[in-house]
């Protein structure tokens, strides 16, 4: 068997359809080129070089992967680099036939070139750049279709946007300065900011009379006993497994909020919380975390001034809310899985100068 393969795609995006067959062409030779490649009768929405730099952060974990562009015809690119088999993908029956004509050009144009094919597995049957555009489009989180590399250029390429999560312990201001960035983007000709408050949202669920909120209620219920919301943080605040399991519960009914809270929306858009840090948030915001911190003392005084919150019941959510440095760890988890993410942290003390978040906002995230 050859030792080096071609897989080529025009990669606008990759997806893990994409990705699915590149892991297992890798088990069975010992490098795989991934080449993207130009059509020129094809109308892309990535530049080539942006094509490259989202397969390359997608397929960082395969050692044997190398990802490469070119020009040209796929064969004449496999002669030059004395590779004789190119990897191809078969989702169904129209693929088949495709490649079947495919692979007689090929061998006409170089006879020495072979095909290995790789049946889709079931589960990605549906997966495919174009359907995850159109996703997209419809402001649909699509991170179960792409990289957070591809979801993030995708998001800002279609609908310009740029999804980052706002969170902090109790009482660090997170809320107040989600909304000053708001207001002071609105008195700049620039990149615009938005605030999302996914606590407001999740109210929503608590309280409307939509049949499908009715039905979340009883399944929160069902789950833990009761739906007091502060009876909730204090269970699911200290327990990870606990925190995603509700998570899992809001996943659809929140998703479909924050879809249409987002709706129409361009430049930053914060999306601030108090369960932002979990497995099934943080891809959500593309483990864009903007990280609100201050002494405790400052936080107390908040809560008991700006939430008409005692002393005393302070110290109680305080005590059991997940540690700063419990949250950098999911962070940190999350940005090495994928590969992907920046964290801003922010200092919520008397020195602070919403220009200066604005700026480091605007830096660190706009340009990632």
């Amino acid at each position: 068997m050859s030792q080096t393969a071609i897989y080529s795609l025009s990669a606008d995006p990759i997806t893990f359809g994409h990705i699915n067959i590149i892991e297992r062409a890798a088990k069975s030779f010992e490098k795989v080129i991934v080449a993207i490649g130009n059509n020129p009768s094809k109308k892309y929405l990535l530049t080539q070089e942006e094509r490259l730099q989202v397969a390359s952060d997608s397929l960082f974990y395969i050692d044997n992967v190398q990802v490469v562009v070119f020009e040209g015809l796929l064969v004449d690119f496999a002669f030059l680099n004395n590779v004789d088999v190119i990897i191809r993908g078969l989702r169904n029956i129209e693929d088949f036939q495709y490649e079947q004509d495919l692979n007689s050009v090929n061998n006409s144009i170089l006879d020495t070139i072979d095909t290995f094919y790789l049946l889709s597995e079931p589960d990605k049957h549906h997966i495919s750049s174009s359907t995850a555009k159109a996703l997209v489009k419809e402001n649909v989180f699509s991170h179960e279709y792409l990289s957070l590399s591809a979801k993030q250029i995708l998001e800002l390429k279609i609908n310009n946007q740029i999804f980052v999560g706002v969170t902090g312990l109790v009482g660090a201001g997170k809320s107040y300065i989600s909304r000053e960035l708001v207001k002071y983007s609105e008195s700049l000709d620039n990149i615009p900011v938005h605030n999302i408050d996914i606590d407001l949202l999740a109210h929503k669920i608590y309280k409307e009379k939509n049949p499908l909120f009715i039905k979340v209620r009883k399944q929160i219920q069902d789950e833990f006993g009761t739906l007091d919301r502060t009876t909730l943080g204090t269970i699911v605040f200290n327990d990870a497994e606990k925190l995603n399991t509700l998570n899992s519960i809001f996943k659809s009914p929140l998703e479909l909020l924050i879809r249409q809270a987002v709706s129409g929306l361009t430049g930053i858009i914060l999306l601030n919380g108090a369960t932002i840090i979990s497995d099934y948030f943080l891809p959500i915001c593309n483990n864009n975390i903007l990280f609100i911190d201050t002494c405790k003392e400052i936080r107390k005084m908040n809560c008991i001034s700006g939430r008409k919150m005692d002393a005393e019941k302070f110290y109680e959510i305080d005590s059991v809310m997940i540690s700063k440095e419990q949250q950098y760890q999911t962070i940190n988890r999350l940005i090495i899985k994928h590969n992907f993410g920046e964290t801003l942290e922010v200092s919520n003390d008397r020195n602070l100068s919403i220009s200066e978040v604005y700026e480091s906002l605007l830096s660190t995230f706009s340009e990632s």
